[in-house]
């Protein structure tokens, strides 16, 4: 019985594929392309027209440090997407049990990271490039904000907010006992 299932299901998956769409047009993906940067081809592939993945080198010069990642990028962007507002900040560096390198880049706009924006560099052990991978976010604000605070500031008023309201309580706890209630310490401190 379980052959005859398989049979069925082998079938019907060949005949879905024979009147399925042209692979080009299904949920918007298209199917590898090449693509010439500077003396390199690569293959690219598109999600809702942009590029979000790469295959091959588009570079001969080893990426073995972040730095040469970083001017890989300068390459890439306009690619995949950006424009000069599009800026990316080095993350980390990761490696996987082969030795290949993982240069892993988080976009930022004002000093803020953008949620979903992120690019990976991939290279071998030897540091040849492999691909890239990432996601560049287009549609964020035409200039930055005049009026309000900077992070820092933010930062500092909340750190500045949370100590006063330390003392505070801790005054007010000493003075009436009935409120006094055991208080954990923070991790870390």
């Amino acid at each position: 019985m379980k052959r005859w299932i398989a049979l069925f299901l082998v079938l019907a998956l060949l005949c879905s594929c024979a009147l399925a769409e042209p692979v080009e047009t299904i949920s918007g993906i298209a199917v590898p392309e090449a693509l010439d940067i500077g003396n390199h081809t690569v293959r690219v592939l598109r999600q809702n027209g942009r590029v979000t993945f790469m295959d091959g080198a588009c570079t001969s010069d080893p990426v073995r440090s972040m730095e040469d990642a970083s001017r890989l990028l300068d390459t890439v962007i306009p690619i995949m997407g950006g424009d000069s507002r599009t800026h990316f900040e080095p993350w980390r560096v990761l490696q996987d049990a082969s030795g290949n390198q993982y240069y892993v880049f988080q976009q930022t706009w004002a000093d803020t990271i953008v949620l979903g924006g992120a690019l990976k560099v991939i290279t071998d052990a030897d540091g040849t490039m492999l691909g890239l991978t990432g996601c560049i976010e287009t549609e964020l604000p035409e200039t930055e904000a005049s009026d309000g605070l900077t992070a820092m500031q933010a930062e500092d008023a909340v750190i500045a907010h949370e100590a006063a309201s330390r003392q505070t309580s801790g005054d007010r706890d000493r003075h009436d006992p009935a409120r006094s209630t055991p208080r954990r310490p923070l991790p870390g401190s």
